[in-house]
């Protein structure tokens, strides 16, 4: 059973990405705040940290320039907070975990607390696997970029500042070698660890099919 902070951010949260089309709508959070949930019956840790740090993850990325802004983006959290009357520690505890669950490529920070660990793994797995293509190219339609280009090659593990200007400006399929393919390096819990080797391994089998199609090699 949650508590009624957790219930009350839930409401808050789906009320604000119910329609968000960028592919941090609320089903996303919803299934991140389960994989925490999960994650925690596991490992440990408390929580109602994790599940309101799970629930506010990406609450601040509403619109296109709330994504591309860290500074709007840390302002917004904070104001959000400030509705939900979140404060003293527990306030600290998650705009650290938010910052946590941001991939910035070999910049990515990896969590302090065992609750960041949870929610940035929880945060991880959704970028993989089936869910993981869908949100890939959802988010390319959102940003603009195309959806693949020969001619252009992924650039592995890449810095904060390049991967954020290739997450605008590549293609989606460089995208998923580029965030997906590499965050079996970042995770933190063995749990998230065992999940993730299938969503991994579904990953590359599409890939390959991709390739395979866009040659007309299955022709």
């Amino acid at each position: 059973m949650s508590s009624p902070l957790v219930e009350k951010s839930a409401q808050h949260v789906e009320m604000r990405l119910n329609h968000d089309l960028s592919g941090h709508d609320w089903f996303h959070t919803y299934r991140v705040w389960q994989l925490a949930r999960y994650l925690q019956s596991k490992e440990g840790g408390d929580s109602e940290t994790i599940e309101v740090a799970a629930l506010l993850h990406c609450a601040a990325e509403h619109d296109l320039r709330s994504m591309q802004n860290e500074r709007l983006r840390s302002y917004t959290l904070m104001g959000i907070l400030d509705v939900l009357e979140i404060d003293g520690v527990l306030r600290e505890n998650i705009i650290a975990i938010a910052q946590w669950c941001h991939y910035k490529g070999r910049d990515t920070q990896r969590p302090t607390t065992l609750e960041g660990k949870i929610v940035q793994d929880a945060n991880f797995l959704e970028t993989m696997g089936a869910i993981g293509i869908a949100r890939a190219f959802t988010a390319g339609g959102y940003l603009g970029r195309s959806i693949h280009d020969p001619a252009a090659s992924p650039l592995p593990f890449t810095s904060g500042e390049t991967y954020q200007r290739r997450k605008r400006e590549g293609t989606s399929i460089n995208y998923i070698y580029e965030k997906p393919l590499q965050l079996m390096a970042f995770l933190n819990t063995n749990e998230a660890k065992r999940l993730a080797e299938k969503r991994i391994a579904f990953t590359k089998l599409f890939l390959d099919e991709f390739h395979r199609e866009w040659k007309l090699e299955d022709v």
